[in-house]
């Protein structure tokens, strides 16, 4: 609802996830891990923390000694509950929701970055999609009033089919795609084979897309209406990079 806002402090290895109340502007802790460590590199990934579309719970993704973790925070009283991921997901880019037990996940499981269905009760996963090429900044949403799912990829074929590496790794830049919840095409929402496109949200009602875009070399932010056919247009006109952004259906 706009009214609270959740940070992550990092401490060369100690991260703490801070809540934030906007109104009040008063701020506690929720969730602590790791401890300072001058000499191992700090893992800027991790962790990856998601709203649940209701406002009321937040999920939060670390590592802890090499195992994945997912801790389900609940605001109301301040419980929560965690699972680890299992053994085979090596590395997880992103976590939506899709209700209050399944997740869309873009991981890592044998080398290439795929979509992943996660169940939060039986750990159960299963793959979305299976092959050689990235598939990034997943998110479960709405487009044409249809769910499915929004990502990033460097994908040439808009067909999801089990693919395996025949000798060259992929070097495309990245587009913006859709996948409606039940099919194996896809829908490509951009097509820029000279520049890359990535963290893509539904915003307003779900007539516009938003990205980042490295058009002029430089990461701004962009604008796609899905009723016209051109790849968007810019949204700031920043001197120096935008590193992540995010935006919210209906704002």
């Amino acid at each position: 609802d706009g009214t609270k806002l959740v940070y992550v402090y990092n401490d060369i290895g100690k991260y703490k996830v801070i809540l934030r109340d906007l109104g009040t502007e008063e701020e506690k802790k929720i969730f602590q891990y790791g401890f300072r460590n001058t000499f191992q590199q700090t893992d800027y990934e991790y962790p990856i923390v998601e709203w649940h579309q209701n406002g009321l719970q937040l999920s939060i993704v670390y590592e802890d000694r090499d195992q994945l973790m997912i801790r389900k925070h609940y605001l109301s009283d301040d419980d929560f509950e965690e699972k680890a991921f299992p053994k085979k997901i090596q590395r997880i880019y992103s976590l939506s929701y899709v209700d209050s037990e399944e997740y869309i996940l873009s991981a890592n499981d044998n080398g290439f970055s795929d979509l992943f269905s996660f169940k939060f009760k039986t750990r159960q996963f299963k793959k979305i999609t299976e092959d050689y090429h990235d598939d990034l900044d997943a998110v479960y949403t709405k487009v044409n009033g249809r769910y499915g799912v929004l990502f990033s990829s460097n994908r040439e074929t808009n067909l999801v089919a089990k693919e395996r590496l025949d000798s060259i790794l992929p070097l495309n830049n990245f587009d913006i795609f859709f996948l409606p919840s039940g099919s194996d095409q896809l829908e490509r929402i951009t097509y820029t084979p000279d520049e890359n496109e990535r963290f893509p949200y539904v915003i307003g009602e779900g007539e516009f897309i938003s990205f980042v875009n490295d058009q002029t070399g430089i990461k701004n932010r962009f604008l796609k209406d899905l009723s016209s056919d051109n790849n968007g247009f810019s949204n700031s006109n920043l001197d120096r990079n935008i590193i992540r952004h995010h935006s919210v259906d209906g704002n």
